[in-house]
């Protein structure tokens, strides 16, 4: 591992505003659409992204929960493209609500995923303690986050990412 002086001392990477094949860091701003469509098949080995909530905030229309789902499919597709066969997708949401009924959206966005080709691979709760307190239902204090891999490929060896510790009395 380098030394933090070693980091400092080196030549800033160029950003680039697209994506180049022989790019090493890439910052596209605008609509994520438009960035998918100059990806070549198989390019990515990981994609995070949280998409948005359908809360009707600046950036986003709100609509009804069917079409905003339809909304979606044409992302899903194309980050299925661009995701290498060994790669991982790993999809964090929230909850939608309306007329204070919470919609859970990784479950609505399961059988999304499931018509791409993607598997879930593991369901990740993100616990945090911070946030707006809601007034008619206990506040959420949780995102999930999905992480998917391609149908054909699942080799995913967990001894390799992660130590588990197991409670005798309890397993």
């Amino acid at each position: 591992m380098k030394q933090l002086p070693d980091l400092l001392l080196q030549t800033p990477q160029t950003i680039e505003p697209c994506f180049r094949i022989d790019a090493r860091l890439v910052v596209f701003q605008g609509d994520v659409s438009d960035c998918l469509e100059q990806l070549p098949d198989e390019t990515i080995q990981l994609i995070i992204t949280s998409p948005p909530y359908n809360l009707g905030k600046e950036y986003e229309n709100r609509r009804d929960i069917a079409d905003y789902l339809k909304t979606q499919v044409p992302l899903l597709k194309q980050l299925y493209r661009v995701l290498k066969k060994e790669g991982s997708l790993c999809w964090q949401v929230g909850n939608f609500v309306e007329e204070g009924e919470v919609y859970p959206l990784d479950i609505f966005y399961y059988p999304l995923f499931k018509k791409q080709g993607f598997k879930l691979r593991n369901r990740i709760i993100w616990r945090f303690g911070h946030g707006l307190h809601a007034s008619k239902r206990l506040s959420g204090r949780v995102y999930h986050i999905n992480h998917l891999k391609e149908r054909s490929r699942l080799e995913f060896i967990l001894r390799s990412f992660y130590s588990f510790r197991c409670n005798p009395a309890s397993a």
